[in-house]
């Protein structure tokens, strides 16, 4: 007999946003009992019976790391337990470059659009802005230290959010898309273009020392490359 509960989560989730811990991959061996229950517990409150539907949606109302974890019963009660791993950040720590409401500027049915298990696109946010800040490090943007700089080390918000909110927008009709030529694929590539084009023409003032405050008068992407001292 063998057991195999299987757990999905989202690696990073905002405090109070949906997100859904997915044990329904869980499964048994062939020729073991058959699954009783399966039961998840979102953060060491206690387990849920979800052998309906084997998801749990939840929402954490504090930041720090959570382990839930899946819990598949079969008949005759012996079971296996999987722990995942989720880290939930504030909104200040996340410091998403864009929101939902600057993507229903450009496309005001957009929120119908988002994935099961999720009430925001703050995933997507947090995507275009990991993409935003590696386009950054490969244009040899770095902090003094030669790190990586972080979404809060770009000082004016508003210099990227179109970038952002375009980027945002590519990734989801991008997602959405299952045909080359379909009407998801051209938007996905529309906004593509208008991200690239907010790209190229920002003047970013960074934050290069960790003081809180604007290093340079600002650096033109993408050409201009970042004296180091």
């Amino acid at each position: 007999m063998a057991i195999f509960p299987s757990i999905k989560v989202e690696s990073t989730v905002q405090i109070a946003d949906k997100t859904r811990i997915d044990g329904s991959h869980s499964f048994v061996s062939t020729g073991s009992p058959a699954i009783l229950t399966v039961e998840i517990d979102p953060d060491g409150s206690g387990y849920v019976d979800v052998t309906a539907n084997m998801y749990l949606d939840w929402s954490y109302s504090s930041a720090g790391a959570k382990a839930p974890k899946v819990k598949v019963t079969v008949v005759g009660r012996a079971f296996e337990e999987i722990t995942g791993s989720i880290t939930a950040v504030t909104a200040a720590t996340d410091n998403l470059l864009s929101t939902d409401e600057d993507l229903q500027n450009h496309e005001p049915d957009i929120l119908k659009w988002i994935r099961e298990g999720r009430n925001s696109f703050k995933d997507m946010h947090r995507r275009a802005q990991e993409l935003i800040l590696d386009t950054l490090y490969r244009l040899g943007y770095t902090d003094n230290q030669n790190n990586r700089l972080t979404a809060a080390d770009v000082i004016d918000k508003l210099e990227v959010r179109e970038w952002s909110t375009f980027l945002t927008l590519h990734i989801i009709f991008y997602g959405l898309s299952n045909a080359v030529d379909d009407v998801f694929a051209k938007k996905a590539s529309q906004y593509l273009k208008e991200a690239e084009m907010r790209r190229d023409s920002k003047s970013l003032k960074l934050d290069l020392d960790g003081d809180g405050e604007a290093t340079n008068e600002g650096y033109d992407l993408p050409t201009i490359s970042v004296t180091r001292r």
